[in-house]
């Protein structure tokens, strides 16, 4: 008996320590100002200490908080997302929660697959999370979208749009969700649904650049070139170190025919971020425009040796080898191409030229 009861002393104060420290990093918290600061070392460092305290005094009733804060962090500061996952395996072992554990478990496993877009596991870590995650409508919502997201990955484009409109149900004010469907829309072909959603998100924020330059990426598909433009300049005035906006406003110089406009926009983007394969894909077909066929070939291999199965820059090489009069080295990029989109008439045309070279 009294080595029961010494146990259930050293329980008690064992918890009611992680509740002091729990209480303690929570009022630094709290110190640090209303608005988390998710980008802030210590901030970051405080959080988790406080997840983790509060998981080991109370792993049952703690649960479902920290499943809400983890659809918080996933949304605003994912690396730090991967870490909460860490530290509720880590308090639900020291715990004795197996439960706690099991879930950290499940979303470090669900973030690896959303790192390699690997869309069924992802798909399956969010279904858990809206199935027993006991979320709040803001992180449900998020959920949704994410799930949907990653749903149109994989050609589910129904289920995808479905749970995007049940994010927009639950809040409607949030322009990501709005953007987000347009998104599926635009994948699915549908350009005016995809410009209807587009338009409600911004009426919603008329801030958010992400939507001026899907706006502006959906016109270019339907050959507005002129809308498209004032909409990645929108989109640039508000984030103007946005490299996806830069690389699509130079493809849509491109197709205009302006050259230089589009190398500028490419050579930008690249600047930002060096391993960009597609821009690189782009530029180099920029670059014949000019004359500078080595150039071009140059970002063709770079590309190629980055993403060997990236069947455009192969047939793109194929056509600078052409040009270049290696007409074997053109036939031999081009079954490459073909071998992805064997009815591409394009490719099936140049092929056939090259061969009569031979």
């Amino acid at each position: 008996l009294l080595l029961t009861h010494g146990r259930e002393h050293a329980a008690q104060e064992l918890e009611a320590a992680h509740g002091r420290l729990a209480a303690y990093y929570a009022d630094r918290l709290a110190a640090s100002g209303e608005v988390p600061r998710y980008h802030d070392r210590v901030w970051q460092a405080q959080a988790l200490e406080m997840v983790y305290h509060r998981l080991c005094r109370a792993p049952h009733t703690e649960l479902y908080t920290a499943l809400n804060g983890f659809m918080a962090l996933l949304q605003a500061r994912p690396a730090l997302a991967h870490r909460w996952a860490t530290v509720m395996v880590q308090a639900g072992s020291d715990a004795g929660a197996s439960k706690v554990a099991d879930w950290g478990q499940r979303l470090s496993t669900g973030l690896a697959a959303c790192d390699a877009a690997r869309s069924p596991d992802a798909v399956q870590m969010f279904s858990a999370l809206l199935k027993d995650g006991n979320l709040e409508d803001r992180w449900r919502a998020a959920a949704l979208d994410q799930r949907g997201w990653y749903r149109s990955l994989s050609g589910e484009y129904a289920g995808a749009t479905g749970d995007l409109s049940m994010a927009i149900e639950l809040v409607p004010e949030d322009p990501v969700h709005w953007a987000n469907r347009g998104l599926v829309y635009l994948l699915m072909g549908q350009p005016p649904e995809a410009l209807a959603d587009f338009d409600q998100s911004l009426v919603h924020d008329p801030g958010y650049a992400p939507a001026f330059a899907c706006r502006a990426w959906t016109y270019r598909h339907m050959e507005q070139y002129e809308d498209a433009l004032a909409d990645f300049q929108r989109a640039l005035d508000l984030d103007p170190d946005s490299v996806w906006a830069l690389a699509n406003r130079g493809a849509t110089y491109q197709r205009m025919g302006q050259t230089e406009e589009a190398l500028t926009d490419f050579e930008r983007a690249i600047e930002l971020y060096p391993d960009y394969a597609w821009v690189r894909a782009n530029r180099a077909e920029a670059y014949p425009e000019m004359g500078r066929y080595r150039e071009a070939l140059s970002d063709l291999n770079w590309a190629l040796e980055r993403d060997p199965d990236y069947a455009r820059a192969y047939g793109s090489r194929a056509n600078m080898y052409w040009q270049l009069g290696r007409y074997e080295d053109a036939v031999a990029d081009f079954d490459r191409a073909l071998a992805a989109d064997p009815d591409d008439a394009w490719l099936l045309s140049r092929r056939g030229d090259a061969y009569r070279q031979l």
